[in-house]
């Protein structure tokens, strides 16, 4: 099982957190998400790729995400 962090912009109340969190635990392998609204700061655990989660937030939400 892998961590990897992601920053997300664009992220401005719980509503956001929810979208995120919900978006990459969809996710085929991903296990676990935490998302931290104050930082932008999410931390996904699982086997998944770091590009994939990134492509996902991209396609399905209205966020920016890079790999931290």
């Amino acid at each position: 099982m892998a961590e990897v962090k992601l920053l997300v912009k664009g992220m401005k109340c719980q509503g956001c957190v929810q979208t995120v969190k919900q978006t990459l635990s969809s996710v085929a392998g991903v296990e676990e998400v935490a998302v931290d609204l104050a930082t932008g700061e999410v931390k996904v655990v699982g086997n998944v790729r770091a590009d994939t989660l990134v492509k996902v937030i991209h396609e399905k939400t209205s966020y920016k995400a890079e790999v931290k």
